[in-house]
């Protein structure tokens, strides 16, 4: 029974926390903002966004964030930077918490990418913000890392 209580906590935890993830991602602007920005999604509207708002090339807006960190201490570029490493931490720790068969490096990173790319997709298509692979990439070695502490405190344990 009293690993029952434990999953039940975990997973209301979990659920929790993809509910902050969706707000913090796809919810971050005044709804005012959203709305107007869905009335004026159409296919025309995301061809626009996808060539020019978007980010394809690895690393572009990370070096970017990185040099305006050490040239200007930008809190804005170290926001960005820590935050999208920072919130899907808990993804790598949550799920081998819930599903113990989910707790190697390969699995996390799947399911951290697909989530990461699933939210950058919605971004674009809803023009609720902007497509960047740097996102993906720092989504995913953000529960990656997530994994790691797990796995040390399980060692340490």
């Amino acid at each position: 029974m009293q690993k029952n209580k434990k999953k039940i906590v975990l997973v209301t935890i979990f659920i929790a926390y993809f509910l902050f993830l969706i707000k913090a991602i796809l919810f971050k602007y005044p709804y005012e903002m959203l709305i107007d920005s869905l009335q004026f999604t159409n296919f025309d509207y995301i061809k626009r966004r996808l060539l020019i708002g978007s980010n394809f090339i690895p690393l572009k807006t990370i070096l970017s964030y990185m040099n305006a960190i050490s040239y200007s201490n930008s809190g804005n570029a170290k926001i960005n930077l820590y935050a999208n490493l920072l919130l899907f931490m808990p993804l790598g720790f949550l799920i081998p918490l819930i599903f113990k068969k989910i707790n190697n490096y390969k699995k996390i990173f799947f399911i951290a990418f697909s989530i990461s790319l699933l939210f950058e997709a919605i971004q674009l298509i809803f023009g609720i913000g902007t497509f960047d692979v740097d996102d993906l990439i720092l989504n995913t070695l953000g529960a990656i890392i997530g994994l790691l502490i797990f796995k040390l405190i399980k060692y340490i344990n």
